[in-house]
């Protein structure tokens, strides 16, 4: 999978799939956004793609909430400029 130059959004990047998918898109060459309610706990999964080379930006979200969802979004085109 080549995703270099491409931008990912992912919701729950802190545990689980989540972790495991933003950390493979980063090694794929996306610049990866992970979206978590806890913001504490997603920081370790941007540590690791940091380590790894990638780039990587935290934003607290809870997808239940279309406002926390819209700065979320806002918060990913604002870092990297395009989603």
């Amino acid at each position: 999978m080549e995703l270099t130059d491409k931008v990912a959004l992912i919701t729950g990047g802190n545990s689980g799939i989540g972790h495991a998918t933003a950390l493979r898109f980063a090694q794929a060459g996306a610049r990866v956004v992970i979206a978590a309610r806890n913001a504490e706990r997603a920081q370790a999964t941007m540590q690791a793609i940091h380590a790894q080379g990638g780039t990587a930006h935290v934003v607290a979200c809870d997808v239940r909430d279309a406002a926390q969802c819209e700065h979320a979004v806002s918060a990913t085109l604002d870092a990297c400029q395009r989603l």
